[in-house]
């Protein structure tokens, strides 16, 4: 369940959570009722199961201007360590091509070593950035 997501330790610890971890906020978000910004559009796509298990979820906030997108994602203790941070990868750049966007950057905290390895195996490349964050970059191929 997404409410049950929101409140891992381990993906709140290095993603930005709803401070409403409700059920009830789940199913707004879920149904896209949760705000967005209006200069960018928000994408969000959560992989479940057959059996309406979370396993995961990938967010991209286009900014149509520049036709580029940021990139966050997090796996449930279930899912990692299977490939499945592969798998949310390959979907994102997927979207990125058939949005075609000219290109996707993910930012990450310097500690957050799985998700520096993740993005560095998975054909991101490491980017330089003025924040104290590691930024990485990929351009969808068409």
């Amino acid at each position: 369940m997404l409410a049950d997501a929101w409140a891992d330790v381990e993906i709140s610890r290095w993603n930005p959570t709803p401070p409403d971890s409700s059920i009830e906020f789940a199913a707004k978000w879920i149904d896209g009722t949760s705000s967005q910004s209006v200069a960018s559009i928000g994408i969000d796509v959560v992989v479940v199961d057959g059996n309406d298990v979370v396993h995961g979820e990938i967010g991209l906030q286009v900014d149509p201007a520049q036709n580029i997108a940021e990139l966050g994602f997090w796996l449930t203790a279930s899912a990692r360590g299977h490939g499945m941070g592969r798998d949310l990868l390959s979907l994102a750049g997927e979207l990125g091509r058939r949005l075609e966007l000219v290109g996707m950057i993910s930012l990450t905290e310097p500690d957050n070593g799985a998700a520096i390895r993740l993005l560095s195996r998975s054909g991101w490349t490491e980017v330089p950035t003025t924040t104290r964050r590691v930024a990485f970059a990929h351009r969808p191929v068409a």
